[in-house]
Parts: C-alpha cells; sequence; structure tokens
C-alpha cells in the first residue's frame, strides 16, 4: 500500500529566500543578454541586410550574395576595431620569466618587502630569531602563493592554445561576387563565409543559408 508523501510547506522566510534567488536569477540573465554585443542569431535574413548592406546579401537567395568589395575589405581591415580574431600570445621569456611575472604584483610585493625586513633585522641581530621564523614563513608563502597563480596561468593558456589549434588558419569568403581563400587573421566583421564539409569554423558566425547541415556538440557537452 503507497503512502501519501506530505508536502513540505516552505516557511515565510524560506519563501523570501527562494523569490529572491529566482528574481536574482531572471536579473542576471537578463543583464547578461543586454550586455551581449551579440544580436546577429535572433535576427532575420531582412534584419541582417538592413544592419550589413555593405555585405550585400541577398535575402532571397542568399548563395548569390555579393558580400564585401576588396577596398571596403582593406579599408575595415586597417581599422582594429573591426577584426575578429584574436590570437592568445604567451609571455615572452620562457617559463621561468612567467613564474618571475607573478611576483609584480602589489601585496606580493608588499610581502617581498616584508621578508627581506625579517631577514635584515635578524642579520643585524641574530638573537632576534622571531623575525628569522617569521621572514621564512612570509617567503614560504610568497613562493607557494606565486607557484599557485603560475600553475593557473599556464593552465588556462595550455586551454587557449587548444582552442586556438581548432580555429581555422584559412578560410574561404565571398568578395566582390566570388570565393577566394584568405588568412582566417584577416577575417573581417560583415564578411560572408563559405563553408563546407571538413572545414574549421575560423569565427563567431550566423547561418544565412544551409544545406543538409549536421552539427556534432559532443565535445562541448560531453555526451
Amino acid at each position: 500500500m503507497l503512502q501519501k508523501r506530505k508536502k513540505h510547506k516552505l516557511s515565510t522566510g524560506q519563501q523570501k529566500m527562494k523569490d529572491v534567488s529566482e528574481a536574482f536569477q531572471q536579473n542576471l540573465l537578463r543583464d547578461i543578454k543586454l550586455d551581449s554585443p551579440f544580436r546577429e542569431h535572433q535576427m532575420t535574413i531582412e534584419q541582417l541586410v538592413d544592419i550589413y548592406p555593405l555585405s550585400r546579401i541577398n535575402h532571397i537567395q542568399p548563395t548569390k550574395s555579393v558580400g564585401l568589395n576588396d577596398d571596403e575589405a582593406e579599408i575595415k581591415l586597417s581599422s582594429a576595431t573591426e577584426k575578429n580574431v584574436i590570437y592568445p600570445k604567451n609571455r615572452k621569456g620562457g617559463k621561468f620569466q612567467a613564474f618571475l611575472y607573478q611576483f609584480k604584483n602589489t601585496f606580493r610585493i608588499l610581502l617581498l618587502i616584508a621578508t627581506f625586513l625579517c631577514f635584515f633585522i635578524f642579520a643585524l641581530d641574530q638573537s632576534r630569531t622571531k623575525e628569522l621564523a617569521m621572514g621564512i614563513i612570509l617567503a614560504v608563502v610568497l613562493i607557494v602563493m606565486c607557484f599557485i597563480s603560475y600553475y593557473e596561468e599556464l593552465n588556462t593558456f595550455k586551454q587557449i592554445s587548444t582552442f586556438q589549434s581548432m580555429i581555422a588558419i584559412d578560410c574561404t569568403v565571398i568578395r566582390c561576387g566570388r570565393k577566394i581563400i584568405i588568412p582566417s587573421s584577416d577575417l573581417i566583421i560583415g564578411d560572408l563565409v563559405w563553408i563546407q564539409n571538413g572545414d574549421r569554423i575560423p569565427a563567431d558566425m550566423r547561418l544565412i543559408y544551409c544545406d543538409d547541415l549536421q552539427v556534432e556538440t559532443s565535445w562541448l557537452s560531453g555526451e
């Protein structure tokens, strides 16, 4: 015989906390949407035609779109704000200098000065062993902090480099009504990119036409 489960009624305080949590999540999502500079995925082809007139999108037959011309692409490419692909750069000087760079922090510099002062006081008066112990503790804490931040930075750069390896080196764009192959670093906002089977995606893009498209996202979702 099945027993009916008792419904646990939330107290007034718990209900208020739940309402505040839900309101916070809704406001957070709304702020993220408002702060996002990308709206193209929510627009129709006709709206894209109005926003990007130089792309010369044919909303009736997108495959016959003309795209930017060479002069327009050159002008946009000369502007740093128009570039669409940014490659991460590692710190110069190798891993040792990257580790030393971790000391360039206001708190860590103060910690380093305090460590030297403790050792300096002990050097003047070797009977003051408390300063020696304090200096050793501060030095250990400083080195551990720098090692942790260095390790995190190294892992971050490795992850960025992994994603960078997925970025296409070259891509096919439509300019002046013809397909040309350009370096992905020369891709600019407003370019019409032609993607076919086996190609890598060179940048964040909005699909305006597709034929028998299948997307594999298991490497993102883990499924």
